[in-house]
């Protein structure tokens, strides 16, 4: 593409995201974001002053944000289109390493859908999958064929996508190092004939453009927070709570034939729903299998003169970065978890699609008989969802921007909380947002501190099993909030459904915490499931 249709082109896939960057906020997952930037500009440090579970990237980038543009959710919303945009350009960046512009930008315009009907605004996935795909796209550029320079573009945006989020960029590393690897193992003759520079010297200078990337945020958090802490926070954590207990079921292998046959089915949407969750879980593994398998019988079939070959090297690269992604969906199939292997998929898919279209008359029908469906799934269902998203809320522009809100949709409750304890607190003065009964994903809303502008209490902004429920450490939430200068907590109870049986039970599952809090605090103001309480 010419510089001004890629302008042109990437003005309006982000003009695409700014119409549902108004979309309501996510009190969980993006309220977690802001809280943490925020956080950070009150002068906490990561690990050390308050929980992170992942590396400190897309915290500091939406810290900095702030204080440049203002504490406002409209400006993280505009930065996560930018990144949402920065995505469908990587997609398309890689596709054209399999396929000539036409099916490539389809491929883009399925994964801009996509991220379009996925919400969760600032989720750290998106731009550690960027620089992710993005490091991949260079690294395609230089092994075989390419300019050495390349290389260390890879490695550069390796170690961004490593400090963004540590298991993106973790597995981007992995994978490029073994396609270093297995290039230099090739040997002379390969490496002629796909005419690539010494591959010794790409591999160097890629190691040493992820060095310069990781090392200083590295030594710094080893400095100020110590080895022990960071592999308590990034490594142990995530593994025994986060993996462990925040579980979401993937559909079974068998998908539900009867809805097909049913008009409810249709109109309410239950078709979109059980074949749209079937196809995102197993279509990707039906096009990581296939090109497998394509892969190695390539090599089979043409020896080394397939690694002379980019389209071998960038299929290896979509499927191993796909997998790696699909352990998302696995153990939580959500729409933001499936779309991190959605995205190498749909880039395979596209490639396959336009190879059975380009060939054979039997695999161009077959092709034939299968597009309705993807093109029903994939572009009218995240179409729909977009447009419906954008009627119902409008366009996100306002006359009078409400505080931190910005322009951005919130509840009526927890906005009359909010300006509660904003009435009654002074700026500065510390609060706790908490869960107000037991639960099995004890969440709260973490987004709170940030509307309210009023900072934490406490070091742990939420009460997981393995996390809070320690004794010594709901000893030293009880501390924090003995102070004098604490007068109001808020618990919250918006997660608890009581008609599970799970969810009856008073308290958060934190005993000797509960027990302080019902002590030490009096109900002050009922707001839907916020609870605002007093200190006695």
């Amino acid at each position: 593409m010419s510089r001004g249709r890629c302008a042109a082109a990437l003005l309006l896939v982000f003009l695409f995201f700014f119409l549902i960057s108004n979309s309501p906020l996510n009190i969980y997952d993006e309220g977690f974001v802001v809280y943490a930037a925020d956080r950070i500009l009150r002068g906490d440090l990561p690990y050390r002053d308050f929980q992170l579970h992942y590396t400190p990237a897309q915290f500091y980038v939406v810290a900095a944000l702030f204080q440049t543009f203002g504490h406002s959710l409209f400006v993280e919303r505009m930065w996560d289109a930018a990144v949402r945009t920065g995505l469908v350009a990587a997609g398309f960046a890689l596709a054209r390493t399999l396929m000539p512009p036409t099916p490539a930008a389809a491929a883009a315009l399925l994964i801009m859908l996509r991220l379009g009907a996925a919400g969760f605004h600032g989720f750290p996935m998106l731009p550690g999958l960027l620089f992710a795909l993005a490091s991949g796209a260079c690294l395609l550029a230089s092994v075989p064929g390419g300019r050495r320079a390349w290389a260390a573009a890879a490695g550069l945006l390796a170690g961004v996508a490593v400090i963004f989020r540590q298991d993106m960029g973790g597995f981007a590393v992995v994978i490029e190092v073994g396609i270093l690897a297995a290039w230099r193992w090739l040997g002379p003759r390969a490496r002629r004939e796909a005419a690539a520079g010494p591959p010794a010297g790409g591999f160097i200078l890629y190691a040493v453009a992820l060095a310069a990337a990781i090392a200083p945020a590295v030594l710094f958090f080893l400095w100020r927070v110590g080895p022990a802490g960071l592999w308590q926070e990034l490594v142990v954590y995530p593994r025994s709570v986060v993996i462990g207990q925040l579980t979401v079921p993937f559909p079974g292998p068998i998908p539900d034939f009867g809805v097909l046959f049913s008009v409810p089915g249709w109109r309410w949407g239950q078709v979109e729903r059980v074949w749209g969750s079937w196809t995102d879980f197993y279509v990707p593994l039906l096009a990581y299998a296939w090109t497998a398998a394509s892969v190695l019988w390539s090599f089979r079939r043409a020896g080394r003169a397939a690694a002379a070959r980019r389209e071998t090297w960038a299929r290896v690269f979509l499927t191993t970065m796909g997998l790696a992604l699909f352990g998302y969906a696995f153990y939580r199939f959500d729409p933001i978890h499936a779309v991190a292997t959605f995205v190498p998929a749909v880039v395979l898919a596209a490639y396959w699609l336009w190879r059975a279209l380009a060939t054979s008359r039997a695999t161009a029908i077959a092709a034939c008989v299968a597009l309705p469906v993807f093109v029903y799934l994939w572009v009218g269902v995240p179409l729909s969802r977009w447009l419906g998203g954008v009627l119902r809320a409008g366009p996100p522009v306002c006359a009078a921007p409400l505080g931190r809100a910005g322009c951005i949709a919130l509840d009526s409750t927890q906005r009359e909380a909010a300006d509660f304890v904003r009435r009654h607190t002074k700026p500065g003065e510390p609060i706790f947002v908490g869960v107000a009964r037991r639960h099995p994903i004890p969440q709260n809303d973490t987004s709170f501190y940030f509307l309210a502008d009023r900072p934490p209490a406490t070091r742990n902004h939420e009460l997981l099993a393995g996390a809070a429920t320690p004794a010594a450490t709901q000893e030293e939430m009880i501390a924090r909030l003995r102070r004098p200068e604490l007068r109001y907590i808020v618990l919250y109870a918006g997660f608890d459904n009581p008609m599970k049986p799970e969810s009856t039970g008073e308290g958060s599952g934190a005993a000797v915490f509960d027990a302080f809090v019902r002590e030490a605090f009096r109900p002050a103001a009922q707001f839907g499931p916020y609870t605002v309480l007093e200190k006695r």
